[in-house]
């Protein structure tokens, strides 16, 4: 029986860096650029233009900009561009990716809703990521996210606010419900190396008996 990881996670808590971990930990694979990759090679799109769309729902103004770039039937060609596809097209792109790669092998999805979309089953760990905003706050201008506290702080609204709509929008679900998860973390309460060793030992123990 495979073992599926999911950590849906807030932006600055460390998600990307636990989930690294966990999967070293666990000996199986991180997804979480790789998806958005695939999603731009299976819609043709630039993976980098794709990403700034992950997890957020398109602006009115962005929605009115896909509407024209279709152009009249009889204008000349122009390569698509991720304002041509839909959030609901990015999202199941992307979810797709996730169920191929979840179906086939043990793995830790960083973010992605994965805990919504993919189909529940005995060796699935759902898991939630938060932190204080001053813990988050930190750790974006440490990592150079942000150049200063006031940009980190602003960002971190965005994300959280954009998330949170995507994910209700998608899904129907409320992204940070403690109901959705097996288990939800503040990152800040130890380091993080611990908190992945943590979450490691929760999971084997959550899915021995898939293992054992």
């Amino acid at each position: 029986m495979r073992i599926t990881v999911t950590l849906a996670r807030q932006l600055g808590c460390g998600g990307s860096s636990l989930g690294q971990r966990i999967a070293e930990n666990l000996n199986v694979r991180c997804l979480d650029r790789e998806i958005i990759s695939r999603a731009a090679q299976q819609l043709a799109l630039d993976e980098a233009e794709l990403a700034e769309r992950e997890e957020r729902s398109s602006s009115f103004w962005e929605r009115m900009l896909r509407g024209m770039s279709m152009g009249p039937p009889e204008a000349l060609y122009h390569p698509p561009t991720a304002l041509s596809i839909s959030d609901r097209e990015l999202f199941t792109a992307e979810t797709q990716v996730m169920q191929t790669i979840a179906e086939q092998e043990d793995c830790v999805i960083v973010g992605r809703v994965a805990a919504h979309v993919l189909p529940a089953h005995p060796g699935m760990v759902n898991i939630f990521l938060y932190a204080p905003l001053s813990f988050r706050t930190q750790r974006m201008v440490e990592n150079s996210h942000a150049a200063d506290e006031a940009q980190a702080r602003a960002m971190i609204a965005q994300s959280d606010e954009s998330r949170k709509r995507f994910i209700a929008q998608m899904t129907g679900r409320e992204w940070d419900d403690a109901k959705n998860y097996h288990l939800c973390v503040d990152t800040s309460a130890l380091p993080l190396p611990e908190i992945a060793d943590f979450l490691t030992d929760f999971v084997r123990r959550k899915t021995a008996h898939v293992t054992g």
